[in-house]
């Protein structure tokens, strides 16, 4: 099912990373932690670019992104992707 149209199940897959991200950051992997949510940013970005809808997860996973960056000592960039989650909310 999934080859016919795989974006059907990107924003599914985007929200299993996001879990399978927080679940790593309780045990302290956060690298590993990282690298799912960073793939689920990028699922929920190109699935924001067709579905605006989305924007409120991608800025939650963002958000996530910054925590886990400033947890691994990387603070310059938790401050980009803060600044990229500033520049990208949606107007009130």
């Amino acid at each position: 099912m999934s080859a016919d149209n795989p974006g059907a199940y990107e924003p599914d897959l985007a929200r299993s990373l996001s879990g399978l991200g927080g679940h790593l950051a309780e045990v302290v992997r956060s690298a590993e932690a990282l690298a799912a949510v960073k793939e689920a940013v990028e699922i929920f970005g190109r699935y924001t670019a067709v579905q605006p809808s989305v924007l409120p997860l991608l800025l939650a996973m963002r958000n996530w992104q910054a925590v886990l960056l400033d947890a691994l000592g990387r603070a310059d960039e938790a401050g980009v992707v803060r600044r990229w989650i500033d520049d990208n909310q949606a107007p009130a």
